[in-house]
């Protein structure tokens, strides 16, 4: 990832007021980019509570949503998830994904029962994380986030990149 020219690291986040959100980051995101068709890319435990997020509605008006099958993943839980979504106003599409299936939700359980986790995330971005949050559950949505970018955890070398997804995680 470090030697991608084609990713931009964003500071969107750390410029919003208040809590971050998603809403308020697609918010400004399209108020950025007016004319591109954002995407809000989704692993399976993210895509299956984004009613429970605040103002879903909005994240929908802001952005399609892409979510990611992955296997050992409910597909028939996606297809009627995608539809109530749909129902809601957004335009959802499902993607196969070959990534490991690696869940957000087992990175948590790994890390508050103390179990290592070096197999899932490279160690300088480890490092990072452990030199600069205290609290190990964390690490889980960096996981997450990660596959919604397309990147394999293991693949993060690059401690800016490390940072910006430390700071993209919701509180």
């Amino acid at each position: 990832v470090a030697e991608n020219t084609g990713i931009i690291v964003s500071d969107i986040e750390q410029n919003l007021d208040g809590a971050s959100y998603s809403y308020k980051k697609k918010k400004k995101l399209k108020m950025i980019y007016p004319h591109d068709t954002l995407v809000l890319i989704c692993g399976t435990d993210m895509f299956n509570t984004l009613l429970s997020w605040k103002y879903p509605e909005r994240i929908f008006a802001a952005a399609e949503i892409g979510g990611i099958f992955r296997a050992g993943g409910d597909f028939q839980k996606m297809c009627e998830l995608k539809e109530k979504y749909e129902q809601c106003g957004a335009i959802v599409n499902i993607y196969e994904a070959h990534i490991p299936d690696i869940s957000s939700t087992n990175v948590r359980y790994a890390l508050k029962n103390g179990l290592d986790v070096s197999d899932i995330l490279d160690k300088k971005v480890l490092d990072y994380i452990k030199a600069n949050k205290s609290n190990a559950a964390a690490y889980a949505p960096i996981v997450e986030r990660c596959r919604e970018m397309g990147i394999k955890p293991t693949e993060v070398t690059d401690l800016d990149l490390a940072q910006e997804l430390l700071s993209m995680i919701e509180e």
